[in-house]
């Protein structure tokens, strides 16, 4: 699973969870990726730009070129994404 923060409407801060569909057993973890980020994808292209963030747009770079990272650089992009936006909502207050 990809986990996100954002904001909603409201401006409360929220998590969403881009999980894969084979979740039957931990093989293949990178098609499992594939699947969960083209979830993130899909999600992105519809949320408002207060939920953008550099991280969003290196998941998209993913994402174009079919690869597959490694858990630990999807974390990295996960907390990186929190950051940005948790500063981009502070500046604004």
């Amino acid at each position: 699973a990809i986990h996100i923060v954002y904001f909603d409407s409201n401006d409360v801060l929220r998590i969403k969870h881009f999980v894969s569909e084979s979740n039957d057993d931990n093989s293949d973890p990178a098609g499992k990726f594939r699947e969960a980020l083209e979830k993130l994808i899909n999600w992105a292209e519809t949320t408002t730009t207060l939920n953008h963030s550099d991280a969003l747009k290196q998941f998209q770079v993913l994402w174009n070129e079919k690869r597959y990272p490694g858990l630990g650089f999807t974390k990295k992009l996960s907390i990186m994404h929190h950051l940005e936006i948790m500063d981009n909502y502070l500046s604004r207050r």
